[in-house]
């Protein structure tokens, strides 16, 4: 005989919307709802925010001051300082000279620098400093150029000149030994960029523009901006005061650890391409270099946290790895990411010294859940049409015909009115809810649903139907 079985655990169930646009509607008004209290609360002059659905940026939304005496509003062609993101660029760089047979990822780092400029070496540690070991911040290099001898607190690289940082090699001493741990580099990555220039015969922010911008049709974004540009660029402010306005910092021959400022429309170029590597005719790289990069190298110090080539890696919440990379510029923070296999990536920009980080991650999942590409494995198509009209049943107080989605048989272990009275309770407590991915259950005709709900929360529904046309559900299980 059957069992007939309800259990709730959790009153929160978020309803399945059938149209998508009323699914992406419900998502994006809770993500509108949280900037708005990321601004007020985190006292952030400005946020621009993006959300990439393969070769589209479907969700754009700027608010607050690009400049707050100057009452100028932040647009979504508002520019900002993207901070260390621009490692990714020189990072793709290294690797489109890679493919050009132009260089090895493991060639040594002294290979491109004058004979002249000794690079340090400790006995512990691998015998040299390789490309690949600072592509993944591995070669035991201190975060900064130990000579900043102009630095000021305004200008902390002092406007670094490629003759500082070779000549800082020689009083540089290894924090660890190469290659035996994972240590953040500004000054390794800033290396890469003397790298690119030796290569390419060309400064770096040619090199950039040649290579990547303008393939990749990137015409507002750059270091050193022009007059038109400049006028875009969002003031930047303190963190802690964010009503005072700070210098936007000069890094010189440091440009390639983080001085690139971009859009928000660029910047979803950037992440698009990320997706497809088809911008043209030529291809800036094509699609296995561009998974290399994406791919974990090694571990950035636990099981959960890597780092590609230029790119950390992470696991997500809602299926597949994060490939991202945050920013930090005096009077500005960034945070780009996307998850590959769902082809959806976010932007978040502000022009204060706050982190994004985490704003940065929820937005993804969210976007993920609501946009990502759907893998075909959501189970019995009978199942999770009974499964989508069921939580679209919990979305407002359901009707008489709730009733008829169930066997005889449950509904006399559990009446009609007691499963309408729940259903009603659940919505009104924890609002909208959604399915976000399923798959099929270990017995005939039943399915494992994962809902997201619009308070946090999160409930898991099983269900199974009997093997009639009108596919009625004969177990429910909801925790």
């Amino acid at each position: 005989m059957r069992t007939f079985f309800l259990t709730l655990l959790f009153f929160c169930v978020q309803p399945f919307w059938a149209a998508e646009g009323a699914e992406h509607a419900q998502m994006l008004k809770l993500v509108e709802s949280r900037l708005a209290e990321e601004l007020a609360e985190g006292d952030f002059p400005s946020l621009v925010v993006g959300i990439v659905r393969g070769d589209e940026l479907v969700f754009a939304k700027a608010l607050g001051w690009a400049d707050r005496q100057a009452k100028r509003p932040a647009r979504v062609n508002t520019l900002y300082r993207i901070g260390s993101v621009t490692k990714v660029f020189t990072a793709s760089l290294l690797v489109k000279f890679r493919d050009r047979s132009l260089l090895r990822l493991d060639d040594p780092l002294a290979d491109f620098l004058p004979g002249s400029i000794p690079v340090p070496t400790n006995a512990k540690g691998a015998a040299e400093i390789t490309l690949r070991h600072l592509l993944t911040h591995s070669s035991g290099l201190p975060p900064m150029p130990v000579n900043l001898k102009r630095a000021t607190p305004e200008q902390p690289y002092g406007a670094t000149t490629r003759e500082e940082l070779m000549a800082g090699l020689k009083q540089t001493h290894l924090d660890n030994p190469v290659g035996a741990v994972y240590a953040y580099s500004n000054l390794g990555f800033s290396l890469l960029g003397l790298v690119v220039e030796n290569v390419g015969r060309a400064p770096y922010a040619a090199l950039l523009e040649e290579h990547l911008l303008g393939p990749l049709g990137m015409k507002r974004t750059g270091i050193d901006l022009d007059a038109e540009l400049k006028k875009d660029l969002a003031t930047p402010y303190a963190a802690r005061d964010t009503s005072r306005v700070v210098t936007d910092w000069k890094l010189g021959a440091a440009a390639p650890a983080g001085a690139i400022a971009s859009d928000l429309g660029d910047m979803a170029r950037f992440i698009s391409w990320q997706f497809s590597a088809e911008t043209d005719e030529k291809k800036v790289l094509g699609m296995a270099s561009l998974a290399e990069m994406h791919r974990p190298q090694r571990l950035t110090g636990s099981w959960r946290s890597a780092i590609g080539l230029g790119w950390h890696v992470s696991p997500s919440q809602v299926g597949g790895d994060v490939v991202w990379h945050n920013g930090g510029m005096q009077g500005f923070r960034s945070w780009v990411g996307f998850v590959a296999s769902a082809k959806v990536g976010v932007i978040v920009l502000s022009n204060c010294g706050k982190s994004v980080d985490e704003l940065g991650r929820w937005l993804l999942d969210e976007a993920v859940i609501g946009f990502g590409a759907k893998e075909d494995s959501l189970g019995d198509s009978v199942v999770l049409a009974v499964a989508k009209r069921l939580v679209g049943k919990m979305a407002a107080p359901p009707g008489d015909d709730l009733q008829e989605m169930f066997h005889p048989g449950f509904l006399k272990a559990v009446p009609a009115e007691k499963i309408k009275a729940i259903f009603s309770s659940l919505h009104g407590s924890h609002g909208a809810c959604r399915i976000r991915d399923s798959r099929l259950g270990k017995v005939p005709r039943s399915l494992k649903v994962n809902l997201s709900c619009e308070g946090g929360k999160t409930l898991r529904l099983a269900l199974q139907v009997d093997g009639s046309a009108e596919a009625r559900i004969v177990f429910m299980k909801l925790n």
